[in-house]
């Protein structure tokens, strides 16, 4: 779900996201600048007022099997992070962007619900 918690429309302009799996910690640099990594938005026009939101389906096609099953269970300290970034204008034509990351928590962890919950980290999560 993309949520506009400006007080202005916001027209989208370009977007990106990926799925990215490590039992490690995240690479320094984003691995999302990457014009392999999907849209978030279809190539129509999408403009959110403020305050609104919308839900954007998105796909990961390379979650399966052990990879699954050990981010699932937590084996090897797999973690699964979807991460990415929209640019978008404003109304007097200012283009803006805005990152973000988000780390599946697992039902198993403490206070986990089986849910992706934003990271505490200004290189994937920000605004301008």
């Amino acid at each position: 779900m993309v949520v506009n918690t400006g007080g202005t429309d916001a027209k989208f302009i370009w977007s990106r996201y990926r799925f990215y799996f490590s039992n490690f910690d995240l690479p320094m640099d984003p691995p999302i600048f990457d014009e392999t990594c999907p849209s978030i938005h279809a190539p129509a026009e999408v403009t959110l007022a403020g305050g609104q939101s919308c839900t954007f389906q998105i796909e990961c096609a390379h979650l399966a099997g052990d990879l699954a099953f050990n981010i699932r269970e937590g084996v090897g300290g797999w973690r699964a992070y979807i991460m990415g970034y929209i640019k978008y204008s404003d109304p007097v034509g200012i283009e803006r962007f805005v990152g973000f990351c988000r780390i599946y928590q697992r039902p198993s962890d403490d206070g986990g619900d089986g849910r992706f919950v934003p990271i505490d980290n200004p290189d994937y999560e920000y605004e301008d």
